[in-house]
């Protein structure tokens, strides 16, 4: 697939009835670039009808992806997504996750910037339908370079309790991957993976590594 300039890596387990909304959803907040964007499935042994819908969804799309895996978890999942990837950038979605605005303007700013990746904000709808906004505390966007502050920023996120930081003692984190833009050059450049970790940290680590490797990054206060 030429011409990609994002790929979105969606793990699918059991998910048969969110994949076509997945599609509309992307494709509604990106209109402009659509045509420029993967949509990357992995089936991670789904035993619903998940496998058979992506194949159909395949046959229509011409930017949709479909790959199948036996079940290994979400972290294996991804890792099959970046090993696949084209887009010239990369990020996340899982199944039943909502694109609220355009990715366009983050890739903006990664290209401006010539950054490795862009962490923003992002919005949680919990189970009684209330939406909160998970906020870093930024009230604008900043741009982390490489050397001494990118290794500060790196302690922070390790270790978000420690005093006596220059920069970024203020700023919440999370250790989310689905709110970060990556460069896929960067990840194979350095050999970065998505590993299995423990339950629920594999975003974690992931970002640790990059945060480890990048000359560059981009904190958004956007969402």
């Amino acid at each position: 697939m030429n011409n990609i300039l994002l790929t979105i890596i969606i793990p699918v387990y059991g998910g048969a009835k969110y994949l076509k909304g997945i599609i509309k959803n992307v494709f509604e907040k990106n209109k402009s670039f659509f045509n420029q964007i993967e949509l990357l499935f992995v089936d991670d042994g789904s035993k619903d009808d998940s496998l058979k819908v992506l194949k159909e969804l395949q046959s229509i799309y011409p930017n949709v992806s479909c790959y199948h895996k036996e079940n290994g978890g979400i972290a294996s999942a991804r890792e099959l997504g970046l090993q696949k990837c084209s887009g010239k950038y990369f990020t996340f979605i899982d199944q039943d996750d909502t694109v609220v605005k355009s990715y366009r303007s983050f890739i903006d700013a990664l290209e401006a910037n010539h950054a490795d990746f862009i962490m923003t904000n992002h919005l949680l709808k919990y189970s009684n339908g209330k939406i909160a906004l998970s906020d870093m505390g930024l009230n604008k966007q900043i741009v982390v370079d490489c050397g001494d502050e990118i290794k500060e920023f790196l302690v922070r996120f390790i270790s978000p309790n420690l005093s006596g930081l220059q920069h970024f003692y203020d700023i919440e984190l999370s250790p989310t991957v689905w709110n970060c833009i990556f460069s896929t050059e960067c990840m194979r450049k350095n050999n970065i993976h998505f590993i299995r970790f423990v339950n629920f940290e594999d975003d974690w680590l992931f970002i640790v590594q990059f945060l480890s490797l990048s000359k560059k990054m981009i904190l958004s206060n956007d969402y």
